[in-house]
């Protein structure tokens, strides 16, 4: 025989509102296996949806840092992974708090030397922004092929724990609302169409999550100094709900 007592229960009450009250659960719920887990003492099985709904943006803010995020293949066979270029801005809001703009997402299937012309031209664009991938043993020496003769300057990290694991930070961020799409791109259906199916086990692919994740990371280790104008409340929407 079992007991749980969950700390929020299904009509919505707390377990314990004196010492607890649901308020106070806001930051906890940001994640939902840890929330489901360690909270209502219902685990959440690996395999489930991990980005809930979305925010949108209008505009980006004036002031801001950059990362690119990356994830590289081999090949431009049709059944090999994509190479993925992601930028992400992270800037201050004004209650103090990050935000972070997904700017821009280049996704394609083609040999490293083309891609790398493409990534040559994003970092000649914006020389200052750094530039992440986890990457997995040998890929590591994809990395040298980008850098070489004043290239992209790549940092390549040896991926540690699952895509799951991994993913978490940037998920807990998007949902609580603080990773923010355009509401219109070229690229924003096929990411939306990644980031919504996205479990951490076995998915058909996830290079656009793994380069956002690298890029989340490299500005959330990063002190952003400059307080942007206020951009605004994020607006709310259903994932692949956006206008196209």
């Amino acid at each position: 025989e079992s007991l749980c007592f969950p700390a929020i229960d299904a009509d919505g009450n707390a377990l314990w509102p004196e010492r607890w009250p649901v308020e106070s659960f806001e930051r906890a719920q940001r994640n939902a296996h840890v929330w489901a887990a360690l909270y209502q003492g219902q685990p959440r099985a690996r395999g489930d949806q991990v980005f809930d709904g979305c925010h949108t943006y209008a505009v980006l803010p004036r002031i801001f840092q950059a990362a690119y995020g990356v994830d590289l293949s081999y090949s431009a066979k049709t059944r090999s992974d994509w190479s993925v270029a992601l930028r992400l801005l992270r800037a201050t809001h004004a209650d103090g708090e990050p935000i972070w703009y997904v700017a821009r997402v280049v996704r394609k299937q083609e040999r490293a030397p083309v891609f790398r012309r493409r990534c040559n031209a994003l970092h000649e664009s914006e020389p200052g922004a750094p530039w992440r991938w986890y990457a997995y043993g040998p890929e590591i020496g994809v990395a040298d092929l980008f850098d070489a003769e004043d290239g992209v300057p790549i940092e390549a990290i040896a991926a540690k724990g699952d895509k799951l694991m991994r993913a978490s930070p940037v998920a807990e961020a998007w949902n609580a609302g603080r990773v923010l799409l355009p509401q219109s791109a070229p690229w924003l259906e096929d990411f939306l169409a990644e980031v919504a199916g996205f479990t951490g086990v076995g998915d058909a692919h996830d290079d656009q999550v793994d380069a956002l994740a690298a890029a989340f990371d490299l500005l959330a280790e990063a002190h952003d100094d400059a307080m942007p104008e206020d951009p605004g409340p994020p607006q709310r929407g259903a994932l692949g709900a956006l206008s196209l």
